[in-house]
């Protein structure tokens, strides 16, 4: 009996990621399209240059800030902040100054990021233990 249900959830992922695969086969296609139409155009514009020659840059991640602006968006809201924040707090006001997504899961991980923030510019900022979590504000 267990050997049957096994059976089926394997066999219901293998589904799965299969039409994953084929999903992900066909935007692969249309993005080879579209790369193709891009070295055409610039072919098009200059003759001589040779598109392969131009390096992969993948896009960066959605809800990720570019080197240092977390950090100084974290510090910035301490300054603002008329009261000690809790490290959610903090990432949830920079997530809302920044258009961030605020899915929990990424809030867990901008909490963390925040934490470490603080605990490297402690001597510009003053944590103090509550029962909820440390709160941190600025000097």
């Amino acid at each position: 009996m267990a050997d049957k249900i096994v059976i089926s959830q394997l066999e219901a992922k293998r589904a799965e990621i299969a039409g994953d695969i084929q999903k992900s086969e066909k935007i692969l296609t249309q993005l080879r399209k579209d790369l193709a139409t891009i070295d055409g155009a610039l072919r098009l514009f200059d003759p001589k240059i040779n598109p392969k020659t131009i390096g992969p840059r993948p896009k960066r991640a959605p809800g990720v800030l570019k080197h240092g602006v977390f950090c100084r968006a974290t510090l910035d809201v301490l300054r603002r902040a008329e009261k000690p924040m809790t490290a959610r707090e903090i990432a949830a006001q920079v997530a809302l100054e920044h258009g961030l997504e605020t899915s929990p899961d990424l809030m867990v991980k901008c909490a963390a990021k925040v934490r470490t923030v603080c605990l490297n510019h402690k001597a510009e900022l003053i944590g103090a233990r509550s029962l909820d979590g440390t709160r941190w504000r600025a000097r």
